[in-house]
């Protein structure tokens, strides 16, 4: 018991090591329909915080949850890798290795996951442009208090 114990702490702690290490990369989304970039781990983050709520509103069967959870697996691992690292200005995801697949059956999961995500990212979009402007704003702020402290000063 003790061993695997040890044996997850060292995993758990590798796995660490090789996210921080991944990290100091390019850990950017491009969601240029925004003009806008997130880190990649706060979309996977809010997906995951997110992903059982969406579920169960969705009234999904079995069969539907399954490839639901197949596709949003086999994409957030794309994200996390940077495989899809980008949304272009049609809203649709990049992807560089051709994971994303479309399906023609009666549900399309990834399609399903595309729109998913489309709600966290906009979510988050809208926060860091929100940021943005506060951050223009105090800017101007504080250069109008320069230029006052200048003109006091003369």
């Amino acid at each position: 018991m003790k061993l695997s114990i040890c044996i997850l702490y060292f995993f758990s702690f590798f796995c660490a090591i090789s996210l921080n290490a991944q990290q100091k990369g390019n850990n950017l989304f491009v969601v240029k329909d925004m003009d806008i970039e997130i880190e990649r781990s706060l979309i996977i983050k809010n997906a995951n915080l997110n992903y059982n709520n969406y579920i169960e509103s969705t009234g999904w069967g079995k069969k539907k949850r399954k490839a639901f959870a197949e596709a949003y697996n086999i994409m957030i691992t794309a994200i996390y890798n940077g495989d899809i690292s980008e949304r272009n200005e049609s809203r649709r995801y990049v992807d560089k290795k051709g994971i994303i697949k479309n399906s023609y059956k009666k549900f399309d999961a990834y399609g399903a996951v595309a729109y998913f995500l489309d709600t966290i990212i906009d979510g988050l979009s809208w926060r860091v442009y929100e940021k943005q402007c506060r951050i223009k704003e105090e800017n101007k702020q504080k250069e109008k208090m320069k230029d006052i402290t200048r003109i006091l000063r003369k």
